[in-house]
């Protein structure tokens, strides 16, 4: 029998290998030219958009003017402005550019700055005349204050001056008030018209009640008898409510004249009232501290009822 001959199977071309290689950068350049896909929820709120102004400038062009000066030929000729052609090489420096939104009231402003710059001068004269006046004021101070206390330390101040307690003047012999005796001599002080007036400047001063009535003591034992009192020294009235210089009605030579008769006038102030005092007559016989009250060591002791009526009674 006779065998047919067989039939070699070729190979197919790998076309599908390639295929898929082309299929697969198709897909790649498709997902490169689409955007990508939203994920994930949508925001709340708008969108911000920016809106440009197109701002147009008017250009404003300037007009034409023509201005009619009331000028006449002899007034160039007085100002010196008939040679237009003359050459002045003077150059001003520093040329100030004008400005639109300055003031137009220029020749104002300058008038007033003018006054001010005059006034800003006149002060500044004035304060230096003051410290001129003032250091010449200060150094006679000091010179009078230094000669003052040299006459203070040389005791050496023989001046009639006015009475420390009515204020007034006097022509008679200035009382003192004794404030120390040592060795058959007086330690005095203050100038006064009468014991009347020294007494009442003593009680106003403040010092301790020991001193001040070893002092009064003083001045009854040293006035006393030059005077020819009967009783103790009585003070005065207060100025300031009796003279007229001040709130009262009495002249000085009242004033003074009511220091001779036997009767005592007291200021007494009133608390939280009216500012004006009471006015009180009351007799010569001036009760001292010590009156009545000096108890003897040998003396009987006194008993309870006794101590009280004393305490109590005045």
């Amino acid at each position: 029998m006779n065998q047919q001959p067989t039939e070699k199977k070729q190979r197919k071309p790998r076309t599908k290998k390639v295929d898929m290689i082309k299929k697969k950068a198709e897909m790649e350049k498709l997902k490169e030219s689409q955007p990508p896909k939203k994920r994930g929820r949508k925001p709340k709120g708008g969108k911000i958009i920016k809106t440009e102004l197109n701002i147009h400038q008017e250009q404003i062009e300037p007009k034409m003017i023509i201005l009619h000066l009331k000028c006449k030929s002899e007034d160039l000729n007085e100002n010196g402005l008939q040679d237009h052609t003359q050459y002045n090489p003077h150059v001003v420096k520093d040329i100030i550019p004008y400005d639109a939104n300055e003031n137009s009231n220029s020749f104002y402003s300058l008038q007033t700055i003018q006054e001010e710059e005059g006034n800003e001068n006149q002060q500044s004269e004035l304060r230096e005349n003051d410290k001129k006046e003032y250091k010449i004021m200060k150094k006679s101070i000091q010179e009078k204050l230094k000669e003052l206390e040299k006459r203070f330390n040389t005791k050496d101040y023989s001046k009639q001056c006015a009475c420390f307690w009515c204020t007034h003047d006097f022509k008679t012999n200035p009382i003192y008030i004794p404030s120390l005796y040592f060795q058959e001599k007086y330690d005095v002080y203050g100038c006064f018209c009468s014991p009347e007036c020294a007494c009442s400047y003593l009680f106003q001063q403040n010092i301790d009640n020991t001193t001040k009535y070893e002092r009064y003591q003083l001045l009854n034992y040293l006035y006393g008898g030059i005077y020819n009192y009967k009783k103790e020294i009585k003070p005065a009235p207060n100025p300031y409510y009796t003279l007229e210089k001040y709130y009262g009605n009495l002249t000085i030579q009242e004033y003074r004249q009511n220091l001779e008769y036997d009767r005592l006038i007291l200021i007494i102030d009133k608390p939280l009232t009216r500012i004006y005092p009471e006015l009180h007559e009351d007799t010569n016989d001036f009760e001292t501290v010590y009156d009545n009250k000096i108890i003897l060591k040998k003396s009987n002791k006194m008993n309870k009822s006794q101590v009280l009526n004393n305490v109590f009674s005045h």
